[in-house]
């Protein structure tokens, strides 16, 4: 439903002219009002907010702030150019917002980017040091992000999928039929290490359809991802977007980002220390001692506690299909996970015995666990402070992602995820396309003085055990 119809657009013709004040931006989003800034105006959520496809909480952490950024980026072109304009409410006048830019330029020759044949692999561009000048670095980046739209960056690579589909399928008829045929002794062994890849596979594709970046179509790309996540893999596309698109705009955050908020297991920042609130949660994290407990040794815990993450994505799946409001698609996800419940109990019931089946699912799970590794590495070991109040958002995404370099042969078997930061900072770029925006990227960062980090899968693991290692010191300190 739109926010106004066009009835109320015609009677209310002065309302995109208003020149709003900061006090009175304040006083109405204290009053309950869900205003954001996007480019030189005003946008009123508050009748939208409801049924926003990436959630209220992911309005609510732009409240008051520029999202110019957030909202091209998380967003296709069709919704900015279509939707957006009818949420708009005034201006913020100029004296108040010193931080908006101007919208953004048409791609011009101008633009000093120049393409190289690729990036130096394990380079980094110098540390942050100098005062940065956010506004410049987010036109820069805005101006990256029109050429790469020009230049087709955001149009998907269908043979690309065509690839991803038949050896998917060829891990799952496999893992199929060694559990069921048992051609050889032991043969329920690599159907569970098959199984463990299909579904470490599948995620990749999930992955996109939650960014709307396979068909740019939000209900075509929602079936695929509930086809593959809820119906061959038990787990709710809908949970996972409605956390992962708060992590995309407040990425590492203490008190926002749900993704580092792994109580009582992880203290992944001190400021856990002191007990905070969640805005995702919406309750209190309180240090206590079984937290403490956990945290003292977390860089021992970090590869058995991830070993065991499908279950708790279960659990996280089924909680908001049941409890959750506003649950997009609901039931056709409730269907799928019954189908996948039936299909998966057949199989197991299809191998010989009860100690194979228990074997099978700890194989077969602890065997997808490498996804959460993949993930967490490019996170847990960076920043968790609070940056500048005028931190654009391509600084906050490098200062607290990191990439993991690998060869080019390996990119199917990361499925993009080892391009993080690229990500993080263009969220819908076509995933088959990351490793040939690098030298853009590495260009502007070299050319603002900006750190972005990325290095070998080895040395990742290293510095988040390092920084675990170093928060679990300070952890045993702490009174409780």
């Amino acid at each position: 439903m739109p926010p106004f119809t066009d009835t109320e657009l015609a009677t209310r013709p002065n309302r995109r002219d208003r020149i709003w004040t900061r006090e009175e931006l304040d006083q109405q989003i204290n009053a309950g009002r869900k205003l954001v800034l996007f480019e030189n105006g005003v946008y009123d959520m508050t009748r939208w907010i409801r049924h926003h496809p990436g959630g209220e909480l992911a309005v609510d952490r732009l409240l008051g702030k520029d999202a110019t950024d957030v909202m091209r980026l998380l967003h296709p072109v069709d919704t900015i150019h279509r939707l957006v304009p009818r949420f708009r409410v005034g201006t913020l006048a100029k004296a108040c917002a010193p931080h908006l830019l101007p919208p953004s330029a048409a791609v011009t020759a101008a633009n000093g980017l120049t393409q190289r044949a690729g990036a130096k692999s394990g380079s980094e561009t110098p540390p942050t040091e100098a005062k940065l000048d956010h506004a410049a670095i987010a036109r820069d980046f805005r101006l990256l992000d029109d050429r790469l739209r020009t230049e087709g960056y955001y149009t998907t690579n269908y043979s690309s999928y065509v690839w991803e589909a038949f050896r998917q399928c060829c891990f799952f008829v496999s893992a199929i039929y060694l559990g069921v045929a048992q051609p050889f002794a032991q043969a329920w062994l690599p159907s569970a290490i098959l199984l463990a890849m299909f579904w470490h596979q599948a995620s990749f594709i999930v992955h996109d359809a939650g960014h709307n970046s396979i068909t740019h179509r939000r209900s075509v790309d929602h079936v695929i991802g509930a086809l593959l996540a809820d119906g061959m893999g038990g787990l709710s596309i809908g949970w996972w977007k409605k956390s992962h698109n708060v992590h995309h705009i407040i990425t590492n955050h203490p008190e926002h980002d749900p993704d580092i908020q792994l109580v009582p297991f992880f203290a992944l920042s001190e400021r856990f220390f002191d007990s905070i609130f969640s805005s995702y949660h919406k309750k209190q994290l309180e240090w206590n001692r079984l937290w403490k407990a956990f945290s003292m040794v977390q860089h021992w815990l970090y590869y058995p506690i991830l070993a065991f993450g499908r279950f708790n994505l279960f659990v996280q799946g089924w909680l908001h299909l049941a409890f959750d409001e506003d649950v997009y698609m609901r039931r056709t996800e409730i269907a799928l996970q019954t189908f996948y419940w039936i299909w998966y109990s057949a199989f197991l019931y299809a191998l010989p015995d009860l100690n194979t089946r228990l074997l099978h699912v700890l194989i077969s799970f602890i065997g997808t666990s490498i996804l959460h590794v993949q993930i967490t590495l490019s996170h847990f070991g960076m920043s968790t402070d609070d940056g500048p109040e005028d931190e654009c958002f391509a600084v906050r995404q490098l200062r607290t992602t990191m990439d993991v370099d690998c060869p080019w042969w390996l990119d199917w078997f990361h499925g993009g995820l080892q391009f993080q930061a690229l990500h993080h900072i263009f969220p819908q770029v076509a995933r088959h396309k990351l490793r040939s925006i690098q030298p853009f990227v590495l260009e502007l960062c070299q050319k603002h003085n900006l750190t972005y980090t990325y290095h070998g899968f080895i040395k990742c693991n290293g510095m988040v055990i390092h920084e675990m290692a170093k928060l679990a010191a300070k952890a045993a300190k702490t009174l409780i």
